[in-house]
């Protein structure tokens, strides 16, 4: 890969950051607004990265820092930008680590990105899908299944601890989400970001795993052919 294009895809988050605070709501909605898109564009780099998980690490380690100074740019303070950097890391490593892995197990390239991409986007919805979810749930373990849901959750975890938003008490939230109106804790980021960021790194380390040994195979094989 080139590396005018690595720069490129290095820079995407942040590019997609700062166009949500040019077309977006100000305050601390447009700062979530800008976090969602940086943690999507980075996800998406990460389910479609090209090349060696080597070189796509590199990228997300820029993209990551640069997310931190955009936030600072807005009015975030060091240690919300902190956080923020944090959580779009580990929705790229996240994203990473699974597409690795589902191509280590024997899926295309755009299946294994997909199935990697259908994932972040879970992780940062979940305040939208935890209540209809937990249907199927039983009864006694339903709020504990919320609150794991709600203590992973991307996009709140931006909320509160980088937008300086109270998300569950706004209107579009409260008035729709059965989950906003209990008596749950609100995520914090630096525990949202530990969670998703250690899953890509296992499903990375799964990957080279697995490659090492069809590799070992595949030599097993051909040695044996030449015998």
């Amino acid at each position: 890969m080139s590396l005018r294009r690595s720069a490129l895809l290095a820079a995407l988050p942040v590019l997609a950051g700062a166009a949500a605070l040019l077309l977006g709501e100000g305050g601390g909605r447009g700062r979530l607004q800008a976090g969602v898109a940086m943690m999507l564009a980075a996800a998406a780099c990460g389910a479609l990265a090209r090349g060696s998980a080597r070189q796509a690490l590199a990228r997300l380690a820029a993209a990551a820092p640069a997310a931190g100074l955009l936030l600072l740019a807005v009015g975030c303070w060091p240690a919300q930008a902190l956080a923020g950097a944090a959580l779009v890391a580990a929705s790229g490593a996240c994203a990473l680590g699974l597409a690795a892995l589902g191509r280590a197990l024997g899926s295309g390239p755009v299946a294994a990105g997909l199935g990697a991409g259908c994932v972040c986007v879970a992780a940062l919805t979940g305040l939208w899908w935890a209540d209809p979810v937990s249907e199927a749930v039983p009864h006694g373990a339903r709020f504990a299944w919320r609150q794991a849901v709600l203590d992973l959750d991307l996009a709140t975890a931006f909320a509160y601890d980088v937008a300086g938003l109270d998300r569950l008490l706004e209107a579009d939230v409260y008035g729709c989400v059965p989950l906003a109106s209990s008596s749950v804790r609100r995520p914090v980021a630096a525990r949202a970001a530990l969670a998703w960021g250690a899953l890509g790194a296992a499903c990375l380390l799964g990957a080279a795993g697995l490659g090492r040994a069809r590799r070992g195979r595949a030599g097993a094989a051909g040695g044996g052919a030449v015998a």
